[in-house]
């Protein structure tokens, strides 16, 4: 029941935006989708962003221990900063460590009432500030010199996108939301965009009614702001929303503003259509390409478990992956299929190699492991992942192996290949690629390894 009931959120719903807690693998699926490398993603977006975003892991990040934690804990609830610096000089807390989904930075600004001076001795004593500690700070509420201090001490880059419930959003709008209007001020002198992105919610659209006459007038410059900026609001429901709450005599000065802006909505309501069809077709045909990879992988799933004992020629390696029909396969080992091919295109070796193990036994499939080996050889990962695979008693080491091998050019694979291959008939570069041999270029260091290997036959 577990399974199905994950399987229902991974194929369901992928394009709501008002679910929070929507699984990761849902979200990476969209981003697949819509033909984006979900390693460019990370990049983009930071994976260091956590927040209701995408959940990145990466090698770089390395959770806190329960010791250092309790640690710092009771040296924030007892004010004992001169600790907490010290545990920071000695790199017991460094700016890899994360507590849950948090840096270090970012849980001090949530858990404690820490003034900036002391977060600044914080960064003074090595802890390096992340994009989205700037994120905590304005959903914190914190005082703008706590941001400013952040700022100091960032080397990265503040115009960034922090991606979130569907949305891109800059520091700027996320001010905005939080009515931090000095924040709003500061972010907007470095540039962090008023327009994140070209179809989707900007600036404009953030501002939200004021709940007080102080918050009235904060929102007012806000407004003008924006307005002298030349920002429009995307959607079609943020004007009268504005207009709402803004005084009578603004509206006035401004309405020239907002005559260009009814103009421009009039504009895009009369090419919606257009707009309409163009995403529909685009998405299609994502949608399309996307599906042709899953069946062509669960093709090869089939394939492991019609093959006979024969081998076919080298140059037959992918003839019989298109015939079967990937109907039969359980649903279940078709969400496995997926989840190992995000892993491979994130490069986590090692969770590709476990989850493998755990399908291989669950669905008696040990047969699978030789497939997956040739999926992994092409990804060039480091050596150890490799043997761990090549040297698995299931996997079984024929021409075909040493075939992907060449055509990858992965010589770290071709040398723990090479012992395990010298019953085989082939002898050059050729001879493994058969008919293929005039596409591909073989390299130097490769032709030597397989020379070796005749050497070795001899």
């Amino acid at each position: 029941m577990r399974k199905k009931k994950r399987l229902g959120r991974l194929f369901s719903g992928y394009f709501s935006n008002s679910n929070l807690n929507t699984p990761k693998e849902e979200k990476e699926l969209i981003i697949q989708l819509m033909g984006i490398p979900l390693k460019d993603f990370a990049e983009k977006y930071h994976e260091t962003h956590r927040n209701n975003n995408f959940q990145f892991t990466s090698a770089t990040k390395q959770p806190l221990s329960d010791k250092l934690f309790n640690e710092l804990y009771l040296n924030l609830t007892t004010l004992n900063y001169s600790k907490i610096i010290e545990s920071i000089s000695n790199n017991n807390y460094t700016s890899t460590h994360t507590i849950g989904n948090d840096s270090i930075i970012s849980f001090i600004l949530k858990n404690s009432a820490t003034k900036a001076i002391h977060i600044e001795s914080f960064l003074k004593a090595g802890l390096v500030p992340s994009f989205n500690d700037f994120v905590t700070a304005m959903r914190e509420n914190l005082h703008i010199e706590i941001v400013k201090i952040l700022h100091a001490y960032y080397d990265g880059d503040i115009a960034a996108i922090h991606y979130e419930d569907f949305q891109d959003k800059s520091l700027s709008i996320i001010a905005i939301e939080q009515k931090n209007k000095e924040a709003f001020d500061f972010f907007r002198q470095l540039s962090a965009p008023l327009k994140p992105a070209r179809y989707g919610l900007n600036a404009m659209d953030a501002i939200a009614p004021p709940p007080s006459q102080s918050q009235l007038n904060n929102a007012i410059e806000i407004f003008t702001t924006l307005a002298d900026d030349g920002v429009m609001p995307y959607s079609i429901h943020t004007e009268s929303r504005i207009k709402s709450w803004l005084p009578k005599d603004v509206t006035h000065s401004y309405k020239n503003y907002f005559k260009t802006l009814n103009e421009a909505m009039s504009k895009r309501v009369e090419s919606l259509p257009i707009v309409q069809e163009e995403i529909y077709t685009r998405t299609v045909s994502k949608i399309k390409a996307f599906k042709e990879r899953i069946t062509f992988i669960e093709n090869q799933i089939i394939s492991c478990n019609l093959a006979d004992t024969s081998v076919p020629p080298a140059h037959s390696v992918t003839s019989n992956l298109q015939e079967p029909s990937p109907a039969d396969l359980p649903i279940e080992l078709k969400a496995n299929i997926v989840e190992m091919q995000m892993m491979l295109d994130k490069k986590d070796w090692s969770g590709f190699i476990d989850k493998l193990y755990t399908m291989a036994e669950e669905y008696d499939m040990p047969e699978y492991k030789n497939l997956a080996l040739m999926q992994l050889i092409q990804q060039n990962p480091p050596k150890e992942h490799l043997s761990t695979l090549i040297n698995d008693k299931d996997v079984t080491i024929v021409p075909q192996t040493l075939t992907i091998a060449i055509m990858s050019n992965n010589i770290a694979a071709m040398k723990l290949l090479i012992p395990l291959s010298l019953d085989f008939s082939e002898r050059s570069a050729n001879d493994f690629l058969g008919e293929n041999s005039a596409v591909f270029d073989v390299s130097g260091e490769m032709e030597n390894l397989l020379n070796e290997r005749v050497d070795l036959l001899n």
